[in-house]
């Protein structure tokens, strides 16, 4: 993950350190399970961060596939190849 805030450690919470702070505000459905809202709602929080982490690794994978040079160029550029293609199968299994 990039560090948009070079002078702060990354946590991977954003831009504070306390999860409970950065909880998205999503109406949440009626649902048959028996979690308390705010499991729930932590849930989605986290869900959501996983998310963003793995279209970002998607992206980047894309560009190094894009430019790959030198003599390891055919396994590089196949190696990102199946890294995003495994990343967008993760992704359409947990939708």
């Amino acid at each position: 993950m990039i560090n948009w805030f070079p002078g702060k450690a990354d946590t991977g919470y954003g831009v504070d350190d306390n999860p409970e702070d950065n909880l998205v505000s999503t109406k949440l459905r009626n649902t048959q399970n028996d979690l308390p809202s705010k499991a729930r709602m932590e849930a989605v929080d986290l869900l959501n961060r996983h998310l963003a982490d793995a279209i970002d690794l998607a992206y980047q994978a894309k560009q190094a596939h894009w430019n790959v040079k030198g003599p390891s160029f055919i396994a590089l550029h196949e190696l990102f190849d199946e890294v995003v293609e495994e990343n967008r199968r993760i992704r359409r299994r947990d939708r």
